[in-house]
């Protein structure tokens, strides 16, 4: 069978934001704290805005090496890439181009002072374990100080153009904006867009979705995953019905042994006898024999949820979300 031609728009933005969240941001904020005054605000602004590339391992920069990231991502002549103000300071590079003045630093060790904090208390698994993996940085840095917003967007753009020139897949995990705290793991459409007219927006994109660990005795997720079974041929009679005019029909499903299995969504392409066609929508943690967008065969056994939208594009089924979401919320913090 095809899959479905046709999305609920609605729905389509529930999945966004529910399912497959935006990248999460690495400094929490109180939210019951007012919101800071126009001169208190002035007084919290940076001296310096940070652009850094978390690395699995450390990079040695050359003056060479620089030079070719900046002619690629500022599009220089080669005349004009030989005339770059480039010097070494205090062990790390200052270049100097037109107004802009950039320190460029790699180091041996993690950007984030506090990491060992921030990993335990985070309830994301995967940023515990991107972060565990961080042994060096690549960092871009220019002083906060601008005599315009268009002068600032100018030079912010700039900066995020060179680190997408430094981004290399073997060794780049993540992206990172010091100001906001947010952050990307890194992809192609990662790269591209922080080279691109709005680099900011490379934040913004999904490219793996938080993982919440939750014990599997907890009694809530039980009953969410009991029930899920239990409306299974709703779902079935529902997906041949419609899956031809509206969608998409999702399954949540266990990889992995007993005890330690990772959940996952996927999208149904067929349903047969003790078996489920369909393809995986997450990025796994652990199962490294699966990749997003993988075609795979679901044991029935193994359904932990599904979802659908129905004519209005109003979401049913998703018994475990309100689980999951409540778990991420209320993990204990140190």
């Amino acid at each position: 069978m095809k899959r479905p031609s046709k999305i609920s728009l609605p729905f389509y933005c529930w999945i966004l934001c529910s399912l497959m969240p935006l990248t999460s941001a690495l400094r929490a904020e109180d939210a019951s704290e007012k919101s800071p005054t126009t001169e208190e605000a002035a007084e919290e602004e940076p001296e310096v805005l940070a652009f850094v590339l978390f690395l699995k391992q450390p990079r040695k920069l050359s003056k060479q090496g620089i030079v070719a990231a900046v002619t690629k991502a500022w599009q220089l002549t080669p005349e004009t890439a030989g005339k770059l103000d480039l010097r070494r300071k205090d062990g790390n590079y200052l270049l100097r181009h037109e107004n802009l003045e950039v320190l460029i630093e790699s180091k041996p060790e993690p950007w984030l002072e506090d990491q060992p904090q921030v990993i335990e208390k985070s309830t994301d698994l995967r940023m515990k374990d991107m972060l565990r993996r961080v042994k060096g940085h690549l960092a871009i840095s220019i002083d906060n100080q601008f005599t315009s917003d268009d002068e600032r967007e100018a030079a912010v753009t700039n900066c995020l153009h060179l680190l997408a020139a430094f981004i290399d897949f073997s060794d780049t995990l993540a992206i990172y904006d010091d100001e906001s705290g947010d952050f990307n793991y890194v992809n192609d459409e990662v790269r591209e867009m922080l080279a691109g007219d709005d680099p900011l927006s490379s934040f913004e994109i999904e490219v793996a979705p938080p993982v919440t660990q939750i014990d599997s005795n907890d009694p809530s997720m039980q009953a969410a995953i009991a029930e899920a079974r239990r409306r299974w041929p709703e779902f079935a009679k529902n997906f041949r019905d419609y899956s031809d005019s509206r969608g998409p029909f999702l399954v949540k499903s266990g990889f992995g042994k007993a005890g330690e299995q990772e959940f996952m969504w996927s999208e149904v392409l067929e349903i047969r006898s003790g078996t489920i066609s369909a393809i995986l929508k997450n990025e796994p943690l652990h199962q490294n024999k699966l990749s997003l967008g993988d075609k795979i065969e679901i044991p029935l056994s193994t359904l932990g949820d599904w979802v659908y939208p129905d004519e209005e594009g109003a979401k049913i089924g998703a018994f475990t979300m309100d689980v999951v979401q409540a778990a991420a919320e209320n993990q204990p913090k140190p």
